[in-house]
């Protein structure tokens, strides 16, 4: 049997602060992205100095391959840049950058995200995945 690819269960979520269709000034998180993608242990550290690979290991990096970027319809569209937030496996994660690999070319298309662990959770109810 071939497993998929994409199979661990995250929540994605977008902080937004803007005004709203009637004036009101909005901040906080967006709603949850719930999506499955493939979760994997920071793997880059040969190419870093010892000091840095030291930093990313001890930060809990990890990096997230999704199919699609992730969709936040409660966002206006002008207003999706905030940072993202990820939770999986009962810990949280900060968006520290990502990349597109979805160019017409041979290969897997997808999006790349590096997330590094928040050491405390932020002000958001842990969904269920």
């Amino acid at each position: 049997m071939k497993r998929s690819f994409y199979r661990t269960p995250v929540a994605l979520y977008m902080s937004a602060s803007y005004y709203n269709e009637i004036g009101d000034y909005v901040e906080g998180y967006s709603e949850p992205y719930i999506t499955r993608g493939n979760l994997q242990p920071f793997s880059g550290g040969n190419n870093l100095t010892f000091t840095q690979a030291g930093q990313y290991y001890t930060q809990d990096y990890k990096v997230l391959y999704l199919r699609e970027y992730p969709n936040f319809p409660d966002v206006p569209e002008d207003q999706q840049d905030g940072s993202l937030i990820m939770y999986a496996n009962g810990e949280w994660y900060q968006a520290e950058g990502w990349m597109d690999y979805t160019t017409p070319a041979s290969g897997p298309k997808h999006f790349k995200f590096q997330f590094s662990g928040l050491g405390s959770a932020p002000d958001i109810t842990a969904p269920t995945l």
